[in-house]
């Protein structure tokens, strides 16, 4: 690999880490949609500047930088109904660009989370993989504290937008239905149970003192940093969807903790 190569795959790494750390809190009240249309923007930009630099990296090497993958056939054929459905939609500007105010969900979004994907699985390195979970633990507890200030009437958006340190700024009762930089109870609901199924497997390997998962890459001085971080996850969300996907992920885990041990026993 030639030094031009590296830097360019170092570079990619350190921007997609970016990305996960920042786009969490990326907003805009001067649009008419504070929330995803502005983030869907900044993941599009940085999206776009990695497949520059990826393929850079792939003329320098002069090959084709690509490692197999048990999910790349599954994603292959996901684009490919997606593609199929947008060429016979009936609203092929829809199915493109995806919800109007959000530019999210149509096959330009696709595209965008499988180039995140291919850069990821062939760029990163077990160390970058380190840092980026770090950093998406980090932002996302970051975002849980301010959806827990929120539910005690102080929004760090409303002391951005009006000077005030309160919930006056917005019209929805956000004390009952917090959603931190996320838009919705919802959404906020759904990057949690994300999260929180990560922090535990996490906290799992730790307690268990075994290096199989994610390659041995936490110490067990971590263990009680990332309960805090569940913590912190559960407090500010009394939502069913949030609870039914928590659930339902501690069902999963169960599941295959109790295979794992099957299969070693």
């Amino acid at each position: 690999m030639s030094n031009w190569s590296e830097r360019l795959r170092r570079l990619i790494c350190w921007l997609m880490i970016v990305m996960v750390g920042v786009v969490p809190f990326v907003f805009c009240w001067l649009s008419d949609e504070l929330f995803e249309f502005n983030k869907m923007q900044f993941v599009y930009a940085g999206t776009t500047i990695i497949a520059c630099l990826y393929v850079a990296r792939m003329v320098i090497e002069k090959r084709l930088i690509w490692q197999k993958h048990l999910l790349n056939w599954p994603l292959g054929i996901f684009l490919l109904s997606q593609i199929i459905s947008t060429v016979f939609s009936m609203h092929p500007r829809t199915s493109w660009l995806g919800y109007y105010t959000r530019l999210n969900g149509g096959l330009l979004s696709t595209l965008t989370y499988l180039v995140i994907y291919l850069a990821y699985l062939n760029n990163f390195t077990a160390r970058e993989r380190r840092y980026l979970i770090n950093v998406l633990l980090i932002s996302s507890s970051l975002v849980s504290l301010y959806a827990i200030g929120e539910h005690f009437g102080h929004s760090f958006s409303c002391y951005m937008i009006k000077g005030q340190f309160d919930v006056s700024c917005w019209v929805q009762d956000v004390k009952t239905r917090v959603y931190a930089t996320l838009g919705q109870p919802n959404w906020l609901a759904a990057y949690n149970v994300t999260v929180i199924g990560l922090i535990t497997v996490l906290m799992l390997h730790e307690w268990s003192q075994k290096k199989a998962i994610f390659g041995g890459l936490y110490h067990p001085t971590q263990s009680h940093t990332q309960f805090l971080q569940l913590a912190f996850h559960q407090i500010p969300l009394r939502n069913r969807r949030f609870w039914a996907g928590a659930g339902h992920n501690y069902r999963f885990l169960a599941n295959y903790l109790d295979q794992t041990r099957k299969i070693i026993h």
